[in-house]
């Protein structure tokens, strides 16, 4: 056997993961991407596996008010209403002054 088929002991570790999607980029489209994922859990009613997609929104962008607003009604309907006020409040704080996005 070569080192194609037959890996060495040497070989690299393989770590299996489980994805719903995978965004490539940071920018526009990878940003919507990601936002969409979690509006898209949120209409199924599934806020628990919106969220992470949502935060990751608000990191790449800190003014994307929709995604703050989003992830703070998933934070609500789960009754988590601290983390949802503190989501709120950051969310008002990032975008005072900037308009709508």
């Amino acid at each position: 056997m070569n080192a194609i088929t037959m890996p060495s002991s040497r070989a690299y570790n393989v770590v299996d993961h489980t994805y719903d999607v995978v965004v490539v980029g940071a920018g526009g489209a990878g940003l919507r991407a990601t936002f969409g994922m979690g509006a898209a859990y949120m209409q199924l009613n599934q806020y628990e596996e919106a969220i992470p997609y949502l935060q990751r929104a608000t990191k790449v962008t800190k003014d994307y008010s929709a995604a703050f607003l989003n992830l703070g009604k998933c934070h609500e309907f789960l009754g988590q209403l601290i983390q949802a006020r503190e989501v709120f409040l950051r969310g008002i704080e990032e975008n005072s002054g900037r308009g709508r996005r």
